[in-house]
């Protein structure tokens, strides 16, 4: 719930949703529950189409309705299909680390398990693996996207300050799957280029 990105902000948003609709949903069984057990109910007996009508069919759909299209609105957002990346970031995976490159960067060097950005920039993330599923994820940034040999998936992220934070592999790999964590350094828009220059001597 620590958000650093606008990604991260909407996911957070998606989970307060959803925490508030199971809560309103909970209640609502609970009061049908209690009314059932009430001795007096001769003359307040409500129709059976009300509850399953309108309770068990007409309630669940408008609300799950609501949740598909939101949840499709934000994966819109969170792949990149609603926004236009600034920047590009290569991550590979492999067992037991992440290869991140900058083809927009010429002459940048990879950096093996420490990701660059810049803050304030939207960055496609094209991720990828060279041997098992792994999956890429900065967790407060946003989603996690899977890295499958073969294949490119892709993610859009953006943080919103420079700062340091972590990102891991969230899909078991194997016995090394632990060690397959990185740190993510955000930097200001105006010292980023001079920063991946800087990486040859790193």
């Amino acid at each position: 719930m620590d958000a650093a990105g606008p990604s991260a902000e909407r996911f957070g948003m998606l989970t307060l949703v959803l925490t508030a609709s199971s809560a309103a949903i909970l209640l609502g069984v609970m009061a049908v529950a209690l009314y059932s057990f009430r001795k007096k109910r001769r003359g307040h007996r409500l129709p059976e189409g009300v509850f399953v009508g309108a309770l068990g069919l007409g309630f669940p759909s408008v609300a799950l309705l609501a949740l598909l299209i939101y949840a499709l609105l934000l994966s819109d957002a969170w792949v990149g299909r609603t926004r236009t990346p600034e920047l590009t970031v290569d991550a590979v995976a492999a067992q037991w680390g992440w290869t991140f490159s900058y083809p927009d960067a010429p002459g940048a060097p990879d950096s093996e398990n420490v990701l660059h950005l810049p803050a304030g920039v939207p960055v496609a993330f094209r991720v990828t693996s060279t041997d098992v599923i792994h999956s890429f994820w900065i967790p407060r940034l946003g989603g996690k996207i899977d890295a499958v040999p073969g294949r490119i998936n892709t993610i859009m992220l953006e943080a919103d300050a420079a700062g340091a934070m972590g990102g891991l592999c969230a899909e078991f790999c194997g016995v090394g799957h632990s060690l397959m964590d990185f740190e993510v350094r955000v930097h200001e828009p105006d010292g980023f280029a001079a920063v991946l220059s800087g990486l040859e001597g790193a």
